[in-house]
């Protein structure tokens, strides 16, 4: 990923004549080396758009995989191999309700972040 920000980035300012820096932050990664851990991490991916208020329902954010999670057509569908995930559930529904159930309180979260300015 770095590789690839840096990269682009150098791209954009030689394209647009600027200098610095064109991404907010760094690169995050962990290392997820349990089953639970990939489950809650894919839960959180999924909600971030709802949590950043770009849409009510993670289904109804477009450039998400959450559509094939749930077994609903989506382009570029194929590309995404949700069953490492959904092996942890009993249906694609059982998951569905897995990540609603954090919609809240990831939202109340990112809130309480928020105000302390983390």
């Amino acid at each position: 990923m770095h590789r690839i920000t840096n990269s682009y980035a150098h791209f954009y300012n030689q394209k647009h004549e600027q200098k610095g820096p064109i991404f907010e932050g760094k690169f995050k990664a962990v290392l997820i080396s349990h089953e639970y851990q990939l489950t809650h991490v894919s839960r959180y991916i999924h909600l971030n758009p709802v949590t950043s208020l770009l849409c009510n329902r993670p289904e109804d954010y477009d450039f998400s995989s959450y559509k094939t999670y749930l077994g609903l057509p989506q382009p570029f569908g194929q590309m995404v191999k949700p069953e490492s995930v959904l092996a942890n559930f009993r249906s694609s529904k059982t998951y569905q309700e897995f990540v609603m159930d954090q919609k809240d309180y990831q939202k109340e979260l990112k809130y309480l972040k928020h105000l302390l300015g983390k």
